[in-house]
């Protein structure tokens, strides 16, 4: 025959076992409220990088920054002689001005 107690078998809670470590969020001084119209004084350094996120000097092996093809180049100096072209006209417009004055 089977026995059946009145009450309900009571579970006993496990201690936590990280009641004793300080908690994450409380050791950061992030943990300061937001307020509205705050100004960023500099960007955030990580100490440890998000989940997912991959190191600067980790990069993947596209094209690196500062690296311009032949194509590119040649537009880069035609339009840097184009703008010296400018400049100088510019100059000799004022002196001109200048001197009539």
């Amino acid at each position: 025959m089977k026995t059946t107690s009145k009450h309900p078998p009571t579970l006993v809670a496990n201690p936590d076992k990280h009641a004793n470590k300080a908690k994450e969020f409380l050791t950061h001084s992030s943990c300061a409220p937001r307020r509205l119209n705050d100004i960023a004084q500099a960007p955030p350094e990580f100490k440890r990088l998000p989940r997912g996120a991959v190191a600067p000097d980790q990069g993947f092996g596209g094209k690196r920054d500062g690296v311009l093809s032949m194509a590119q180049k040649q537009l880069m100096e035609t339009e840097r002689e184009k703008a010296i072209a400018r400049y100088r006209e510019m100059k000799n417009q004022r002196n001109k001005t200048h001197a009539e004055v």
